[in-house]
């Protein structure tokens, strides 16, 4: 009975089987029960207090290998024993009492002449004596038997099965390329999942050892295959020659071999306390999807570690730091290991980090910027302390009153500074492009972006801001958004246009940082071009001077379907700012006829460009909701997408009937206390879009929540006069804004609604501003289906309001071209 279970423990395992086989064998061998006492319960408490005599003083013949690993087998700790029968029986062949078969049998022995009876007599003596070895041998052979099998071809699954083998050709030490192996076999040993077996034909990983001695030091090779890939790799490292089997030494190894090949490229996978292989590859994992701007598998694969080992702080750190950049503003995935790295043994600058990330998570934002800054500090290479310090300055939208007016408690232009620092220290371009939006929605360099807060304090209300300059700062200085409302375009600073102008400056410099550090990235190349475009630079020159080439550089690094996606947008954005819309259709249809033949999110890029070039079928088949509303029955969510996309195209036909079928859909899914409250939340939105189609009687029905909805009604009640007011009104409000801020969607419905009021004049005017300024359009124009199909929408309203001069030729040729171009036949 092992000590454990002589204890009343419950949660026993194999190591007691081995400390019951370890007593048998010490038997077989002394002739003695390792533990002898007058009763049971003293011989039990033996078992505890004392480890049993030498075997040597009962046959002077065991050897000290012998002797040693039965004192481990009967160990008192199960931790201090062998961790399975199979490893108990692997030591013992080494002693070589296992035959070289791992049969069990003896072989027999050759025949010779009968003795005579005097001999017999004293054979039969010495057998007696010898009885106990022979037995002892038997036994030894049946072990090997039972734990090793005749053969070891497989490990059980979520096993990893490893050989471990000493070198036997070039320049070696062979004493301590034996002490090297078996230090190698004693520490996997201790590792979950891991099984290790000399005699495994087709083991998942093959660990050759040598030892080369140079004088007092020795440098220890360890050369690692993998069994299914093939695939090798030399693991080195110098040690005393005294200390070749060391602890550190030989840790450092295993962990390197277990990890394998990209663990060079996962800062302190090798210093990960315990002994979990799937925490250990899983983190290894994590930052070989970080590195490749996999945000969601990084995060999964670091929380993963952090559950396998609860011990190993960093992986609860990156599971945090990870999930922060997947989504900084839902902390409730990663909140947790925040607290876990908090607790754990972290030092220096991840422990500074682990304080910024919890802040994050509690939306303390000065304390999460102060733990960031102090990240910097201890190093000022982190690449996490200095995107981080941007970041919090970023999300931070409160809003102060100072005796100068109202402020936002945090700076962008300290925000672009650390963003700025960031992108020179990015630890690989994926992991940088995965990030980049965030940092270009701080540039405002797109424009017609404000900046949202909230003012502290009790009873505080929403604020808002549009980019302007404090000297030759970008800045902002909100306003609350009654006050915004109410001055329509006299809230849009003085400054706005050379505060967009700055952003672009800032833009530019950050991504010239980034090709410059990262030549060949094509994720570089295409937000230089970008920043180019938003400039004004789409003429043709050298790649670091112009949007079309540095496209082209972007598109000659393209690897993924996703990439070659946004490419083919934003080169019919620049055709289309050229003016060029046969070259922009050509484009346009050239990449949805190449488009992926699965959903995901390369077809949700090339969507829009299906609405441009009128492509109604296909945009109805690649549609899928942009954020489906779990709250919607799935009746109700099928049939209001198909709704929505066919009033945002401009598909007329059939939208009758589209129509019947979300009504009844919305009739039959919910509770008839809440239809009302159902309908104005979600056929309000859908029938706004769908109102040049069926009418603006559809809404008579709803309170009106958007400047056009005013419009619409008055239309329905045949009041064309009231319709012009409100829209005049509308128009006012803005005033002296640049037409490009208005978005495409709002300009095609409010124009429609002027044609429909009997303000055709001002229509056509305003139609032609937007399309005589579509050289510094927005880029966001093509990202978003209804911005496309507003554009396009627009063209057609133009098309047939416009009249015969100059202007309206030109226009009618350039929404013709966009309609029948077709790409090149292949």
């Amino acid at each position: 009975m092992s000590p454990e279970q002589a204890s009343g423990e419950r949660e026993l395992d194999g190591r007691s089987d081995v400390y019951a086989l370890g007593c048998v064998l010490y038997e077989m061998l002394a002739g003695v029960p390792p533990f002898s006492a007058a009763t049971a319960q003293a011989t039990i408490a033996q078992r505890f207090t004392h480890p049993p005599e030498s075997l040597t003083r009962h046959r002077a013949t065991v050897s000290p290998e012998l002797e040693e690993i039965v004192r481990l087998a009967l160990a008192t700790a199960p931790a201090d024993r062998f961790g399975t029968a199979r490893a108990f029986a692997e030591a013992l062949a080494g002693t070589g009492l296992l035959h070289a078969t791992g049969t069990g049998e003896v072989p027999p022995s050759p025949r010779r002449p009968r003795p005579d009876r005097r001999e017999r007599a004293r054979r039969v003596a010495l057998g007696v004596a010898g009885v106990a070895g022979v037995a002892a041998a038997a036994a030894v052979a049946a072990l090997g038997w039972w734990a090793l099998g005749a053969r070891d071809d497989a490990a059980p699954p979520g096993t990893l099965l490893v050989r471990v083998a000493s070198a036997t050709d070039g320049p070696r030490d062979a004493a301590l390329t034996e002490r090297v192996a078996r230090a190698l076999r004693a520490e996997l040993e201790g590792w979950s999942e891991v099984r290790v077996s000399d005699r495994a034909r087709r083991p998942a990983l093959v660990l050759t050892a040598s030892a080369v001695r140079l004088g007092d030091s020795a440098r220890v090779i360890v050369d690692a295959v993998d069994g299914s890939a093939g695939t090798s790799r030399r693991l080195v490292e110098i040690a005393s020659a005294t200390a070749v089997d060391a602890a550190p030494t030989v840790t450092r190894l295993v962990r390197r071999a277990l990890a394998g090949p990209d663990v060079v490229d996962a800062p302190d996978a090798e210093t990960m306390p315990g002994r979990s292989l799937g925490a250990l590859r899983s983190y290894v994992r994590g930052w070989e999807q970080l590195r490749s701007g996999q945000l969601d598998s990084a995060a999964e694969s670091f929380m993963a570690s952090a559950r396998a080992n609860p011990r190993f702080a960093l992986a609860s750190l990156w599971a945090a730091q990870a999930g922060a950049w997947r989504d900084p503003r839902d902390p409730r995935p990663w909140l947790p290991f925040t607290a876990t790295a908090r607790a754990g043994s972290l030092t220096g600058r991840d422990s500074t980090l682990a304080v910024a990330l919890g802040a994050m998570a509690a939306k303390d934002y000065p304390s999460a910027c102060a733990a960031f800054r102090a990240t910097t500090v201890r190093d000022p290479s982190s690449f996490a302390g200095w995107f981080g310090l941007g970041e919090c300055a970023r999300l931070d939208t409160t809003v102060l009153r100072t005796p100068e007016g109202a402020r936002f408690r945090s700076s962008t232009w300290a925000s672009l500074a650390a963003f700025r620092e960031a992108v020179e220290r990015a630890p690989s371009s994926a992991l940088l492009g995965a990030l980049f939006e965030r940092i270009l929605r701080s540039t405002s360099a797109a424009g017609n972006v404000p900046r949202r807060g909230w003012l502290a304090g009790d009873g505080g209300g929403p604020y808002v801001a549009l980019p302007s300059l404090d000297a030759d700062t970008l800045a902002f200085f909100p306003v609350s958004l009654d006050e915004s409302l109410r001055a329509g375009a006299r809230a849009v600073p003085r400054t706005y246009t050379a505060a967009t102008r700055r952003g672009r400056e800032v833009l530019l410099d950050l991504t010239e940082r980034w090709t410059q550090r990262a030549p060949e990235s094509s994720q570089a190349w295409f937000r230089r071009a970008l920043a180019l475009e938003l400039a004004g630079q789409i003429g043709d020159g050298a790649a670091e001077q112009s949007a079309p080439a540095a496209l082209e550089k972007a598109a000659a690094g393209a690897r993924s379907e996703e990439e070659r996606a946004r490419i083919a947008v934003a080169r019919t954005r620049l055709a289309l700012r050229r003016g060029d819309f046969a070259g922009a259709a050509r484009i346009a249809r050239t990449a949805l006829a190449d488009g992926p033949s699965q959903p995901g999110e390369a077809r949700d890029t090339l969507l829009p460009l299906a609405a441009l070039v009128g492509d109604v079928a296909r945009a109805e088949r690649w549609s899928v909701p942009a954020a489906p509303d779990p709250a919607l029955p799935q009746p109700v969510a099928d049939s209001l997408q198909l709704f929505q996309v066919r009033a945002v195209l401009g598909a007329c036909d059939g939208m009758d009937e589209s129509r019947r079928r979300l009504e009844r859909a919305v009739s039959i899914s919910f509770a008839p206390a809440e239809v009302a409250r159902q309908r104005a939340r979600v056929l309000q939105p859908a029938y706004r879009d769908a109102v040049p189609c069926l009418g603006p009687g559809i809404l008579t029905e709803f309170t009106p929540t958007a400047p056009v909805d005013a419009a619409y009604l008055a239309l329905a009640r045949h009041d064309p006069s009231a319709a012009r007011h409100v829209l005049a009104a509308a128009r006012e409000r803005r005033a002296g804004a640049d037409i490009t801020s208005i978005t495409w969607d709002f300009l095609f419905a409010e124009s429609w609604a002027l044609v429909q009021a009997g303000d055709t004049t001002d229509a056509r005017q305003q139609l032609l501003d937007a399309m005589n300024s579509l050289a510094s359009m927005n880029a966001y124009t093509l990202s978003r289906l209804s911005q496309a199909a507003g554009l396009r929408r627009s063209l057609d309203l133009l098309q047939s309001i416009t009249a015969r001069d100059a202007a309206g030729r030109l226009w009618q040729e350039r929404r013709r071209a966009l309609s029948t171009t077709q790409s090149p036949s292949r």
